[in-house]
């Protein structure tokens, strides 16, 4: 998870506690902004990382205190909130949880659990990072991919972008009229395979807001933020 910085909707309604505040899947990773602080847990231990200069710790998980809204892990130097109720971190993703880590004499928020899919691709951002389950051989940031408002569609290597269109009707996806749009050097083309997949329809699957599946009948693209 990217640093986060809690943006906690405007009138929310907080619904009853959950029947077992003290449960969630684990792994789970919380993390803040400014500083970057990040908390990860499993079913034995809590990792802390402030995100400062000063060092950070591991323990065995201590016990959970409920809370009406979730619950609460104090530790020494550590006071940890999980809140159940909605997040939405400083780049617009979505999250279950608010969470509020004390340390350093001061609250910090930050945001918790699996990043919620988006409901719409417009104005999403990602990053090509496997086709065909082969790792990209250049850094997933030459191949960038955009979503933007309007159904303009965009995929960008750092010398050459194309253009078209795309509807999306979950799970279906169609990108047309993808074209070159232009082209600054000879080194870092969209690879071609890449494009034979975007440029017939496909399905897609989003197991969370941080990864996006696309797949045709010329293979897939694992779409990473």
């Amino acid at each position: 998870m990217k640093p986060l910085l809690l943006l906690l909707a405007a009138g929310v309604t907080i619904g009853a506690a959950p029947a077992h505040p003290n449960r969630h899947a684990t792994p789970y990773e919380a993390s803040g902004f400014e500083p970057s602080w990040v908390v990860r847990m499993d079913s034995r231990r809590l990792v802390f990382d402030p995100g400062t200069t000063q060092p950070g710790f591991t323990i065995p998980l201590p016990r959970r205190q409920p809370t009406r809204r979730g619950y609460r892990m104090v530790m020494p130097g550590l006071t940890l909130e999980v809140r159940h109720e909605p997040c939405s971190s400083y780049d617009g993703r979505d999250f279950p949880d608010a969470v509020y880590a004390i340390f350093n004499g001061s609250s910090h928020d930050g945001c918790g659990g699996d990043s919620i899919p988006p409901r719409r691709l417009a104005g999403t951002d990602w990053s090509v990072g496997y086709v065909d389950n082969r790792l990209m051989p250049d850094p997933p940031e030459n191949y960038s991919i955009h979503f933007n408002d309007g159904g303009h569609f965009v995929i960008q290597s750092p010398c050459v972008k194309y253009e078209g269109s795309y509807r999306e009707r979950r799970p279906g996806l169609e990108i047309a009229n993808l074209a070159r749009t232009w082209t600054g050097c000879d080194r870092y083309p969209v690879a071609p395979h890449i494009l034979e997949i975007l440029r017939a329809p496909m399905r897609m699957r989003l197991p969370d807001g941080d990864n996006l599946f696309l797949t045709g009948r010329a293979g897939t693209l694992h779409l990473v933020l």
